[in-house]
């Protein structure tokens, strides 16, 4: 699961030039994590506040004018361990789905160093 993710403690160097969503640390509900990247990457009006939707918008992005976009987080999100094996899965599958139809954007995954060890167990 971690291949598609970068675990790093510098956000900012991955993030010039990029559409840059920083996820804080005081998310605690699957609610306010998709209102947070909605609301960063300024998600369309119809987007509908699940995992599936999530997806779909991650792999459009077609109303971002940056071509790169990074999704930094400051931490794991303290998620149900459904949601965030849900969430996971969807930022990887997001990310995958860039690399496999490469077109007009790039999508990338931040997380601190520290993470590496713990997203691993959830792999």
């Amino acid at each position: 699961m971690n291949s598609n993710f970068i675990f790093t403690d510098d956000i900012a160097g991955h993030s010039v030039g990029a559409s840059c969503v920083t996820l804080p640390k005081s998310i605690h509900a699957k609610a306010d994590l998709l209102a947070s990247i909605a609301q960063a990457l300024s998600f369309p009006d119809t987007f509908g506040a699940n995992w599936d939707a999530l997806f779909d918008c991650l792999c459009d992005l077609s109303w971002v004018r940056e071509r790169r976009v990074v999704i930094a987080h400051e931490m794991i999100p303290e998620l149900t361990t459904d949601d965030l094996e849900a969430y996971l899965g969807v930022l990887r599958d997001a990310v995958a789905s860039w690399h496999d139809n490469p077109g007009s954007h790039e999508l990338v995954v931040l997380f601190p160093s520290a993470a590496s060890a713990v997203l691993a167990v959830l792999a």
